[in-house]
């Protein structure tokens, strides 16, 4: 219980403010000194993510909630209601906290690329939480390979960055981190002919660490039936079902999928569009490129510009051996 003049314990309230300790999105702080302050402004205010929008695309914006502390005047209120506002500043607390970790889990900030000295994708911002999804549209050659290129950390950004959790992909330590969250589905489905089709997807699992996944993935995909044959024996269809299997079976929480649903026939795109969402569901991100209409519900749509040559300067050709 609190003893003394109530003129002499706002006093000391007004000495101790400057012990709250803040960080970028959460605000610490004794109950006491809150219950105790004068209605005058905090010396604290929540800075604003980075915008999400890109020119085009369709995006959800930042998460942020602003604190909203309760302040209760000695003076003018009876304990029970200094109690209250107590209890109401632990619960803007408990929100805050809930906001710091809905944060996003994917980031690209003002991202950029450049390929041959040609500026490939400029200005993109794209963010993505537990359960998201994007869709990359465009023509062919408007980076969209390049894009999730980026995103596997095959390929730098020439400008901005892309955060997982917060921290770049590209700093030593974190990217090798983050290459065990993505799962890459290519236009290349590394097959080996010479193996079934279970020893296909086991080999993958195996080198995971996991096992026990890999024939309930083949039936999902419908290739149950073909487990002990030959890779070989597959057309270009079931091939890329096999691909989807391995996704199922390895079960990373990142996947980036570029033209999945090439040569799928419509039962196919089905079981496509099944396991995107079953896997959202789980809390896991899916990142599409495709020039085929997917269906994919709330997703996030972005539609990259077409690039054009830039024309060759005198520097360019006396680089490459037009001018003697």
């Amino acid at each position: 219980m609190l003893r003394g003049r109530p003129s002499t314990i706002i006093q000391e309230a007004q000495m101790k403010k400057n012990d709250i300790c803040t960080s970028n999105h959460l605000l610490f702080a004794s109950s006491f000194y809150f219950a105790w302050l004068p209605t005058t402004p905090p010396p604290w205010r929540l800075l604003p993510l980075p915008p999400c929008n890109s020119p085009g695309s369709i995006a959800l914006p930042h998460r942020v909630h602003a604190l909203k502390p309760e302040y209760s005047d000695f003076r003018d209120h009876r304990p029970d209601e200094h109690r209250f506002g107590t209890r109401r500043l632990r619960a803007s607390l408990r929100h805050s906290a809930r906001a710091r970790l809905s944060l996003p889990r994917l980031l690209l900030n003002n991202v950029g690329c450049m390929r041959n000295a040609q500026q490939i994708l400029r200005h993109v911002n794209v963010t993505l939480h537990d359960g998201g999804a994007l869709v990359l549209t465009g023509t062919n050659g408007s980076g969209k390979t390049t894009f999730l290129r980026m995103l596997a950390s095959f390929a730098k950004p020439s400008a901005g960055e892309i955060l997982w959790n917060g921290h770049d992909i590209t700093s030593s330590g974190v990217v090798e981190q983050y290459k065990l969250q993505l799962n890459w589905l290519s236009l290349k489905d590394a097959v080996k002919e010479k193996f079934t089709v279970l020893d296909n997807v086991q080999w993958f699992e195996v080198l995971e660490g996991k096992q026990g996944k890999s024939l309930p993935s083949l039936e999902t995909v419908g290739l149950g039936r073909l487990a002990n044959e030959k890779s070989r024996m597959l057309s270009m269809g079931q091939r890329k079902r096999l691909q989807l299997a391995r996704l199922l079976a390895i079960d990373r929480p990142i996947w980036l999928l570029d033209e999945p649903s090439v040569a799928l026939d419509d039962d196919g795109v089905k079981i496509l569009e099944s396991i995107i969402a079953d896997h959202r569901k789980k809390g896991g991100i899916v990142i599409v490129a495709t020039h085929l209409p997917i269906k994919i519900e709330d997703a996030m749509h972005l539609r990259l510009p077409p690039r054009f040559p830039r024309r060759m300067t005198l520097v360019d050709m006396l680089d490459r051996g037009g001018l003697d």
